[in-house]
């Protein structure tokens, strides 16, 4: 397993996934640092699915080396789902699941 890259055609959570990520990230990082309690003014970096990296998805060991370390340990006592890792300017680690 490894990089999976993916059409930006996508459609259903895909779709809605790579869109928000990349094209409107203030919106769905509002929701998250609510959700998370970020505070208000920290950025959020997105990890995955990047357009400039082909919608990539990672699965397994190439995953895990796209995520920071906190977050490398937890994935690896469970395995590594396919989601859309992020980091904000505090250095926490977040998976998000569409």
């Amino acid at each position: 397993m490894g990089r999976y890259p993916q059409k930006g055609d996508g459609q259903g959570r895909l779709f809605n996934i790579q869109r928000l990520i990349n094209c409107f990230p203030p919106v769905i990082a509002t929701e998250l640092k609510q959700g998370l309690q970020f505070s208000r003014d920290e950025r959020i970096s997105w990890v995955s699915p990047l357009e400039g990296d082909d919608y990539a998805e990672y699965r397994d060991q190439d995953f895990i080396h796209q995520v920071t370390d906190t977050l490398k340990g937890f994935l690896a006592k469970i395995g590594s789902p396919m989601g859309c890792p992020g980091t904000n300017e505090s250095g926490q680690d977040f998976l998000g699941r569409g």
